[in-house]
């Protein structure tokens, strides 16, 4: 299993290394008024943004299930 550092020394895997990333940037966009507020609030028991984080769950879904491959392959 790959393993990623972060900046404060933590290690973790790296697939969600990249889920908390994504949902770290939509947090921060909306820290700065660019997306709702909602996405900036975090757990207080986890310290995860997870509004960011199941909205980009629902996005990658509807993905999955909408998109097929041969529409991708052929643009």
């Amino acid at each position: 299993m790959k393993v990623t550092v972060t900046a404060d020394g933590k290690k973790i895997p790296a697939n969600r290394f990249v889920q908390d990333l994504i949902a770290r940037v939509a947090q921060a966009m909306a820290a700065r008024g660019v997306l709702p507020r909602g996405f900036a609030e975090e757990s207080p028991r986890t310290g995860v943004p997870q509004a960011a984080l199941w909205t980009q769950a629902v996005f990658a879904v509807m993905m999955v299930v909408t998109i097929t491959l041969s529409s991708v392959m052929n643009n």
